[in-house]
């Protein structure tokens, strides 16, 4: 026995979502949703009526037809009379199979303003942010890692994170991928590895747009850095055991700006506390605003030596730490880092000069 299966043309819609979320919307304002839509079949889609559950809430839809492969959108506008969460069903009715189609549409109406500044404490335009620094620290060539910034819309309209000049080795995505009115939100920037080249600090800047067209700006900056570790799983159990073996005798200075003085130093001591000579291959420095100084690179065992940080008031800006990293061929400690805290006045150390 013979089957034939006839295919008749028909039209196709498909929503790129079945829940709208509208965010926190302020109470008595109105606050407006865009819901897109595309013709996936291969007739001419004409859309009837579009109803909601509720009077707040308003539709407006094409009146014409939308061709096959082409695109549409429903605005929904709803009236934010109500106070708390809310959720209401709006149905599109066309001429697709099945006619009718449900999207969600939820929120919260409220009049309590959160004061996101304290924990979203860096302004960019109408957005706070909770950091404008990414370390990726102890980073292996091959693996990937991936930090956080936290985000707040807090203009009126929706807005789409993106972050610009990403080299590369940087990736990012959101959640959620548009933020409405003070909806907080997260932008995931990861780091590929295999990708970096060399063992050591590599630094760049990345700059949030902060809308549509925006332009790049020392005030959008981002500051992007990433450590990579040297290999050291070649090392073997007797090299081990006659290791050199590195001593700071500070990993962190809160230098007391108050004095208003252009540069500040501190001396630092480092030790070699092992069995064979301590090498600093190399000495680096998160951004410009330090200096150093190293009395000698080769440390032998029980002995130390001097290194001088710098301080450069000029170029501290919006910085509020920055960093020196030292590489070593200690094999326990291959990277040690001192912190300089520029932005906390409120504790002092009394060994800065």
């Amino acid at each position: 026995m013979l089957f034939a299966c006839l295919a008749f043309p028909q039209a196709a819609i498909t929503f790129d979502t079945q829940e709208y979320d509208f965010g926190i919307i302020p109470y008595n304002r109105e606050a407006e949703a865009v819901i897109r839509f595309t013709n996936t079949g291969d007739e001419p889609l004409r859309i009837d009526k579009v109803s909601t559950s509720c009077g707040c809430a308003v539709a407006d839809w094409p009146a014409y037809q939308i061709a096959p492969g082409k695109s549409g959108e429903i605005t929904v506008t709803y009236d934010a009379k109500l106070m708390g969460h809310f959720f209401r069903d709006m149905s599109v009715y066309c001429n697709a199979k099945p006619y009718m189609y449900s999207i969600a549409l939820i929120g919260e109406v409220s009049n309590t303003k959160v004061d996101y500044t304290r924990t979203h404490p860096i302004k960019m335009g109408d957005l706070l942010l909770d950091t404008d620094e990414l370390l990726f620290d102890d980073v292996e060539m091959g693996k990937t890692y991936t930090r956080t910034i936290g985000i707040v819309n807090m203009g009126d309209n929706p807005y789409e994170p993106l972050l610009m000049l990403m080299p590369s080795y940087l990736s990012m995505t959101c959640e959620p991928e548009v933020l409405k009115h003070r909806q907080q939100g997260e932008i995931h920037v990861t780091l590929d590895g295999s990708r970096l080249n060399g063992v050591g600090l590599t630094q760049t800047s990345v700059y949030l747009s902060r809308f549509k067209g925006d332009k790049i700006s020392d005030d959008t900056e981002i500051d992007v850095s990433a450590f990579v570790l040297p290999d050291m799983t070649d090392i073997t159990e007797d090299q081990l055991l006659n290791a050199p073996q590195i001593f700071v005798s500070a990993t962190n200075w809160t230098p007391d700006l108050s004095g208003h003085k252009s540069r500040y130093s501190k001396t630092i001591e480092i030790g070699n506390a092992g069995k064979s000579n301590l090498t600093i291959e190399r000495v680096q420095v998160s951004n410009r605003v330090l200096s150093v100084s190293l009395k000698k690179k080769e440390v032998r065992p029980g002995e130390f030596t001097k290194m001088k940080i710098s301080l450069n008031v000029k170029h501290i800006k919006r910085h509020r730490t920055a960093r020196v990293y030292l590489i070593t061929n200690d094999p326990k400690h291959p990277k040690e880092v001192i912190t300089v805290n520029l932005q906390s006045p409120d504790h002092h150390e009394t060994s800065g000069e």
